[in-house]
């Protein structure tokens, strides 16, 4: 009988763990925002916007509800960030506009069966590198055991296809060019 209380002891110390946690997971996805409409930014028809938009999932699967859970996105150096465009029941500290740094948002609880995203934009600058791919990983925690931490991050690899800068001028600009090109012709012209 001693035997069997011990045994069941040892079974339950090895089991309660994992029966009474939650099971936190994260997706992280990227693309490229073409005004409005955002695309993959791997697509074969690039719109060069070098705006980037994060959409970042998670999910409890349960059993039970998750406290103090926290988001964590270190962003690549290479990129600045925008700004947070969605935070629905998260608290959000972030990088200052066109700076580098950490996202990090958190929350007291997640209900099992529960998903709450956020999202942010980060801002590819001129001069980076063409057809490098942007990787960005964010990963998720919380302050009850997980059982299962391999779904507790996640990456986004993107293609980076910024399209050439060509200055542009407004009308008034191109107004003067005409009349500066008129009276330069006209000075050459009373000169012969």
């Amino acid at each position: 009988m001693r035997l069997v209380f011990v045994l069941a002891l040892v079974a339950t110390a090895l089991v309660a763990p994992i029966c009474f946690a939650q099971d936190l997971s994260i997706s992280k996805v990227g693309a490229e925002d073409c005004g409005g409409s955002a695309g993959d930014a791997s697509s074969s028809t690039p719109c060069g916007s070098g705006l980037i938009i994060y959409t970042v999932t998670v999910t409890n699967n349960g059993p039970l509800p998750a406290a103090n859970v926290t988001i964590q996105d270190a962003l690549p150096g290479s990129v600045l960030f925008g700004s947070v465009i969605s935070q629905f029941q998260w608290s959000c500290t972030s990088p200052p506009h066109r700076g580098t740094g950490t996202v990090t948002c958190t929350r007291a609880t997640l209900l099992p069966g529960e998903s709450r995203l956020i999202a942010y934009t980060v801002l590819i600058p001129l001069g980076y590198p063409q057809h490098v791919p942007l990787v960005n990983t964010a990963t998720v925690s919380a302050t009850t055991p997980d059982p299962d931490p391999a779904n507790n991050s996640s990456t986004s690899t993107l293609a980076v296809h910024l399209l050439a800068h060509t200055p542009t001028l407004g009308e008034a600009a191109i107004m003067a060019l005409a009349l500066a090109l008129g009276a330069i012709g006209f000075l050459i012209l009373q000169r012969r």
